[in-house]
């Protein structure tokens, strides 16, 4: 008897098919979802499977019933093993990764660190999230300091006209930048490293925003090395609102303070963070099973899987609607969220529509006005199949109809 020699990358193969199986509707089951609910949105606020919920609700109640035990006796260690998985997991050493809210609370934490002069300099660009340019508009507002955003149209979207135009901006002379890992409005995978290693070679500090991050993409924090790095856990990582993790750079961590000034201010970053007030930090706690989640059922095959699927609902909908993605070709849709464009271009009614859709139909679409034009951000999870975004590209139809 003759037997057939099975490589290592075809049983790799074997094991990337039979998992990519697993997928679709019959996940649904995984998840805390409305069973009426059709879920094309899961970029904003994330949904999260049972055993990651059951997780936090056994910590709440912990919480609930036993509060001094838990939060002085059980948390603080239960807090640094999450943590050091969640390092483990991103590649970066856990001392230098932190928990905390939202990036927001990072950004402002970082504003407040650096104590900003008029005399400063602050780069940031249309393509960072509002949140961002708010801060630094109330910064500037306050003590002067000079804040440039550039300007970046559709057709600028490409690496290396990216690339080009952070080069001209760098080398005129920035205290510090602040990127987007993904770009917010339209949605682009910015060429990151590339841009932190410019900072570097302008002497300008980095601070990367990847809200959309883990879950979305695999990426090694040590291997892009930026200043700054803050991540949402929630969202594509599967842990319940809110968690952020927070990556400050080793020449950062002796002087650097957390946004909420509180009982354990100047006894180091592990104490400060730890108890940021009185909070609800369970979600924290959670990491290391929605760690263990991604890990059972692959973490390549899920980002695989949703990448894929995602950019295949996005095609369906413009086909529907008779509209076009931002990004023509598959090869530059590396990501689970495709932007597509809405059939009609007046944003309030665009709003009306999507907010009747939630109401009448169960589905949310989330769409940005991006210089005058309503780009739909559609995404892409395990639970979803290709009727799901059929249905959601119909029902805005059916509305948008009834509104004429």
């Amino acid at each position: 008897m003759q037997y057939k020699q099975i490589s290592i990358f075809s049983l790799k193969n074997l094991k990337s098919q039979l998992l990519m199986k697993q997928f679709g509707h019959a996940f649904r089951d995984e998840f805390e979802i409305d069973p009426n609910a059709t879920v094309v949105n899961h970029c904003s606020f994330g949904y999260f499977p049972k055993s990651v919920v059951q997780a936090k609700l056994n910590y709440l109640n912990k919480m609930f019933q036993t509060p001094e035990k838990f939060v002085f006796g059980e948390m603080p260690q239960l807090l640094e093993q999450n943590r050091k998985d969640a390092g483990e997991f991103l590649d970066s050493h856990w001392q230098q990764t932190f928990f905390t809210t939202n990036v927001t609370s990072c950004v402002t934490a970082i504003l407040n660190y650096f104590n900003f002069k008029r005399d400063d300099k602050i780069l940031y660009s249309s393509l960072n999230y509002p949140m961002v340019a708010n801060n630094l508009m109330h910064l500037n507002q306050r003590v002067g300091t000079q804040i440039t955003e550039i300007q970046f149209q559709c057709d600028d979207l490409n690496d290396e006209k990216i690339l080009q135009t952070y080069d001209e901006h760098l080398k005129e002379g920035y205290n510090i930048v602040f990127l987007d890992l993904i770009a917010y409005n339209p949605v682009y995978l910015m060429p990151i490293k590339k841009i932190v290693q410019l900072c570097r070679k302008y002497n300008c500090i980095s601070v990367v925003d990847a809200a959309h991050g883990v879950g979305v993409l695999e990426f090694s924090i040590r291997d892009l090395d930026p200043d700054f790095f803050m991540t949402n856990f929630n969202k594509w990582g599967y842990v319940p609102c809110t968690c952020t993790l927070f990556y400050i750079n080793e020449k950062f961590t002796s002087d650097f303070h957390s946004h909420l000034i509180g009982t354990n201010y100047k006894q180091g970053l592990d104490k400060e963070y730890e108890h940021e007030g009185n909070q609800d930090r369970t979600s924290y706690l959670c990491v290391s099973k929605a760690i263990e989640f991604m890990k059972k059922h692959g973490y390549k095959e899920i980002i695989e899987y949703n990448r894929n699927i995602a950019y295949q609902g996005a095609v369906k909908m413009a086909e529907i609607w008779k509209t076009e993605l931002l990004l023509k070709n598959k090869e530059d849709n590396k990501l689970p969220m495709v932007s597509v464009r809405l059939p009609i271009d007046d944003p309030k009614l665009g709003l009306k529509i999507t907010q009747k859709c939630l109401q009448d139909y169960n589905v949310w679409i989330n769409f940005r006005n991006y210089k005058g034009q309503n780009w739909v951000r559609v995404s892409g999870q395990i639970y979803n199949e290709l009727p799901d975004y059929e249905y959601a590209a119909n029902s805005f139809l059916k509305v948008m109809q009834e509104s004429e």
